[in-house]
């Protein structure tokens, strides 16, 4: 039952197999080929702490780091070691349409026109850039983002005006998984929407398995979250917003869009 989000043993024909695992820690790959080159045994560290992963690697105790603090980049850049492989796989905030203020598509629309996106890769440092569509660069429907001389999506400054007038919005929470990297993402977002909107978001991270299950289960009224595809196909994109899709963590459903 090592998979938690399905509850189920997945198969598997790949080049390893799980010897071991300790939750939390680390899990144990052995290869089902002993006669190859390749390592015999893999050990795959969990580290929720970005900087503390970095700080092992640095003492020669990873032979391999999949994520850098964003602070670290510049440093890591110089080595022979650094490598920058593209992920085909989309950062966004998602919203809970059972929720307010959210079921009112001007306040979903009026998020999306008050974050300032190429600030946010820029504090990232880390290659990312602006999503203005959902489905990534690389697939069939990717459309490049734009913003105008304020540095936001002009396509939802309308929406943001008409939120401005309003009356006082009662603070939002906003959930999100423990890391350095998301808490760079969510304060600069914080930030962004008191600026441009005058709302007070509340933050609340946890730790990952605490955060997806409550993701499937009920997630906060904004909540961050990644969608990545294991192949050049936008359909493993578009699916997620079908209704009854068990990815469709929003509750969003439209008929035309099934």
């Amino acid at each position: 039952k090592w998979d938690p989000l399905r509850g189920k043993k997945v198969p598997t024909n790949g080049f390893y197999k799980i010897e071991s695992y300790e939750p939390d820690q680390k899990l144990v790959l052995i290869s089902t080929h002993p006669e190859s080159l390749a390592p015999r045994k893999i050990i795959l560290r969990f580290i929720a702490d970005e900087a503390t992963g970095s700080s092992l690697f640095e003492q020669g105790q990873l032979d391999v780091l999949s994520r850098i603090p964003a602070y670290d980049h510049k440093k890591y850049e110089k080595s022979s070691s650094y490598r920058v492989v593209p992920f085909l796989a989309t950062y966004f905030l998602g919203f809970n349409l059972k929720k307010p203020p959210f079921q009112d598509r001007t306040f979903r629309q009026a998020v999306a026109g008050a974050i300032k996106k190429s600030e946010l890769v820029q504090a990232l440092g880390s290659g990312e850039i602006p999503a203005s569509s959902w489905i990534p660069k690389g697939l069939e429907g990717f459309e490049p983002y734009q913003e105008n001389a304020e540095g936001l999506d002009p396509r939802f400054t309308e929406a943001v005006k008409k939120i401005k007038i309003q009356s006082d919005q009662s603070p939002i929470e906003a959930g999100f998984d423990s890391s350095g990297r998301n808490s760079l993402v969510m304060e600069k977002i914080q930030a962004d929407l008191k600026n441009q909107l005058g709302w007070k978001i509340v933050l609340n991270n946890t730790d990952w398995k605490t955060f997806i299950q409550s993701v499937y289960r009920d997630p906060a009224p904004l909540f961050r979250f990644g969608w990545s595809s294991p192949m050049m196909d936008p359909m493993i994109f578009l699916t997620s917003f079908t209704t009854n899709d068990p990815f469709t963590f929003t509750h969003y459903s439209n008929p035309a869009f099934d």
